[in-house]
């Protein structure tokens, strides 16, 4: 009877030895998960709101790009090119104001802070705004081939129907000609447009000759865009030789 009492009393403290090893392993996997899960969120480094910003800033300027350079390959007409990249162009603007804003609220910032986390901080804003610069100059030049392309196709346009015009009033003396030399007729109606087809030729010229001013006047904006660039571009390596 002693030994049945006995095996009795001992299941119930094996099945509390096993509970207790069960939790032990239990609260050594929780611990493990959560010591993993630290280690991931430390790996895991958000960006800042600037360079969010410069890389939206990036893509749309690629995105805009893209859509110029394949329209110009195609030989699309510039105003619908222009069309296409408005609302692009508009998102960047946007894009702009706001990194303007963050960039002035950072330099507010970095007056309370240390040399050394200065230093850093302006060293890595300004890789970023070497690419932001880059990226705009590539932007603008696109912008000022668009703008000559458009002028010159302008310009293309008007030379086209002033050649027209002045084949039609060439056709047009010769049937006057005709009437008054062989039909003895006074061509009265004929002499009416031949004479507003004059009238509308020193138009066309006039236009002619402001379309080409200003396909020059751009060229030469063109060029001084360009030179001070190139100009910024050869301080900067001098600086960055010494």
């Amino acid at each position: 009877m002693q030994i049945g009492f006995s095996s009795q009393r001992s299941a119930p403290v094996t099945n509390s030895y096993n509970t207790s090893d069960r939790s032990i392993d239990r609260n050594f996997n929780e611990k493990k998960s959560i010591h993993g899960s630290g280690t991931n969120i430390g790996k895991s480094k958000k960006k800042s709101p600037l360079e969010m910003l410069m890389d939206q800033k990036s893509k749309l300027e690629d995105s805009k790009n893209t859509i110029m350079e394949e329209g110009l390959k195609n030989g699309e007409d510039p105003l619908s090119i222009k069309q296409k990249t408005a609302d692009v162009d508009k998102q960047i603007q946007e894009i702009d104001n706001q990194i303007s804003k963050l960039q002035l609220e950072d330099k507010q910032k970095a007056l309370g802070k240390d040399k050394n986390k200065d230093k850093n901080r302006s060293s890595k804003e300004q890789a970023l705004n070497n690419n932001y610069e880059a990226d705009s100059n590539k932007s603008a030049s696109l912008d000022g081939v668009l703008n000559l392309s458009t002028g010159l196709n302008n310009f293309r346009n008007l030379s086209n129907i002033r050649n027209n015009i002045k084949g039609n009033i060439k056709e047009l003396k010769a049937d006057i000609d005709y009437d008054i030399k062989f039909r003895h007729i006074d061509p009265v109606f004929s002499k009416k447009q031949l004479n507003k087809m004059e009238d509308g030729i020193k138009n066309l010229e006039e236009k002619l000759n402001e379309s080409l001013k200003d396909i020059n006047n751009k060229s030469k904006e063109s060029i001084k865009e360009q030179k001070p660039k190139a100009n910024m571009h050869i301080t900067k390596k001098i600086r960055t030789d010494k």
